[in-house]
């Protein structure tokens, strides 16, 4: 969805805190015999008539080696995983409706020989990532009063990515921090069978790497204007033009 997709589209929805039919709170836990365990809890809240949040939380462990045919490399890597969303929602009978979403994830995993062979350097070949993401985000828009065709939005999201890995005896250590601004406007041309969106964007990416020593440096800047036409005379019929700068 955005100007660099070829394709297809898979569309991943976490809970909405404004949907009443939402548990008030959810929790599940889970554990084997390989000890790997897993906890989640979802809260619920409303503040007023206008405003509700979410509170998403998720962790999970396994720290038991399993080697169950003795080739001395893990059958699975061991890792630890925390995720930690909040979501804030508002709905304003003026038209105006958004949400905004704070997210902090650290993710740790190592495989390869194990520890008891000496996982932490030596002539082994270990492998390891070590991850932790942090991302902003939001959403605003309007519907016009008395025009349900015409509207506008703002989206938004800031992220910050760093990254370092053991692949055997190299590794990679890397920084990625985006920014991301777009906004979004619609109408009718006369009437409904013509529809029309126009709307600007703008993608910062800045990316710090190093693999085996050698460093990688590079800032992308992605300002651009777009335009598009619908044109829908039948329900089952819809022929739509774009173009972008």
């Amino acid at each position: 969805n955005g100007y660099e997709s070829i394709t297809g589209q898979i569309d991943v929805d976490l809970r909405k805190p404004a949907d009443e039919e939402e548990k008030r709170l959810l929790l599940n836990v889970y554990g084997n015999g390989d000890q790997r365990f897993e906890g989640n809890l979802n809260f619920r809240q409303t503040f007023g008539e206008h405003w509700s949040s979410m509170t998403l939380l998720h962790a999970s462990s396994q720290q038991m080696e399993v080697d169950r045919n003795t080739d001395r490399f893990l059958d699975l890597p061991v890792f630890s995983t925390f995720n930690a969303i909040q979501r804030w929602s508002f709905n304003d009978p003026g038209g105006w409706e958004g949400q905004f979403v704070a997210q902090f994830v650290r993710d740790s995993k190592n495989g390869g020989t194990g520890k008891s062979d000496g996982m932490s350097g030596g002539t082994s070949f270990p492998y390891g990532t070590h991850a932790q993401f942090l991302r902003i985000s939001g959403k605003a828009g309007h519907v016009f009063e008395g025009k349900p065709y015409q509207s506008m939005g703002f989206q938004w999201s800031f992220g910050r990515y760093r990254t370092s890995s053991l692949y055997g005896p190299r590794s990679y250590d890397g920084v990625e921090e985006t920014g991301y601004l777009n906004y979004l406007y619609q109408s009718i041309i006369g009437t409904t069978e013509h529809k029309f969106r126009l709307g600007a964007s703008f993608l910062f990416d800045r990316f710090d790497e190093q693999f085996a020593r050698t460093p990688y440096e590079r800032v992308e800047r992605v300002p651009g204007l777009f335009f598009e036409y619908t044109y829908n005379p039948i329900d089952e019929l819809a022929i739509v033009a774009g173009v972008r700068a």
